[in-house]
């Protein structure tokens, strides 16, 4: 939620369904709305309001105790201005009256959590799967590793090459190897 919307105004104390909650309200972000279309799907606009099939308010209920989001209700914003949706004549005017105008109402999606259980004990055997005896199982492991091998090898082997090409010293400047105790000066060691 963190990535879509930014919750600017600051959290409140409240209760839902006798939970002590946050309340965090936030409206979409504006770098995420670039990637919005409608439903002709032309992309909206990057600032200004959405439009109102677009849910641009979040409010979200997390458990006070156990930061849960309990429930999110997303709403789009009813037009400010009157949003003309007729068509334009090959002149450029708008086709038809005034109150053919399509009014779009605006989105409320409500997600609730309501039977919420924070670490149950479970049965393991509520997980084992056995599948039905006419069911043709097929098991695709063994390929799938051999594919990642071989996509692994092939980008070693890449790099390898890559490195072979490159020509000339491989450090940029030469390293200074510090003199071994009680030595005062560097030069080929002495002939035994």
């Amino acid at each position: 939620m963190r990535r879509l919307f930014r919750f600017e105004q600051d959290k409140e104390e409240g209760k839902l369904g006798g939970k002590v909650v946050w309340i965090l309200r936030g409206s979409w972000r504006r770098e995420v709305r670039q990637g919005l279309t409608g439903p002709d799907q032309r992309q909206v606009s990057a600032t200004g309001l959405l439009p109102p099939y677009i849910p641009m308010d979040a409010t979200l209920y997390l458990g006070k105790d156990d930061g849960w989001p309990y429930k999110l209700v997303l709403v789009g914003r009813k037009p400010t201005t009157l949003l003309d949706t007729r068509k334009e004549g090959v002149d450029g005017r708008k086709i038809g009256s005034l109150s053919s105008i399509e009014r779009i109402d605006p989105t409320n999606i409500t997600l609730e959590y309501t039977n919420v259980q924070i670490n149950p004990t479970l049965d393991p055997d509520a997980f084992a799967f056995q599948a039905p005896p006419a069911a043709s199982v097929e098991d695709g492991t063994e390929m799938i590793v051999k594919q990642l091998d071989s996509a692994i090898a092939m980008q070693a082997e890449r790099k390898k090459a890559e490195a072979a090409k490159k020509e000339g010293p491989v450090l940029n400047q030469s390293l200074e190897v510090p003199l071994p105790p009680g030595a005062s000066s560097v030069g080929p060691p002495p002939q035994q």
